[in-house]
């Protein structure tokens, strides 16, 4: 799981989740063109990515947490998928 994150934290992803709006070139294109679809796909695309980090994260320190114990490995890959979809959407748009 270290190497997802790894993946996810470094650039050029981490600049769409984890490093701030301001860093997030696709944000920023999608509020200079003012369309509200970019603005949202943008956001959701940043969601799907944290949220990813989180469950790898949880999943990378699973038997220090509390709870069942149990290793979450469809629900990083579905928010890989929403974030791949996203990113596919805006890519098209740009």
């Amino acid at each position: 799981w270290d190497a997802v994150r790894t993946v996810l934290k470094t650039s050029p992803v981490a600049e769409l989740w984890n490093l701030g709006q301001g860093k997030n070139w696709i944000r920023k294109a999608a509020l200079d063109a003012g369309d509200p679809e970019l603005i949202e796909l943008s956001e959701d695309l940043s969601s799907a990515l944290q949220l990813t980090d989180q469950y790898v994260y949880d999943n990378n320190f699973i038997y220090f947490q509390p709870g069942n114990g149990k290793l979450k490995t469809k629900e990083p890959k579905d928010q890989i998928k929403i974030a791949q979809t996203k990113l596919k959407t805006i890519i098209s748009s740009l």
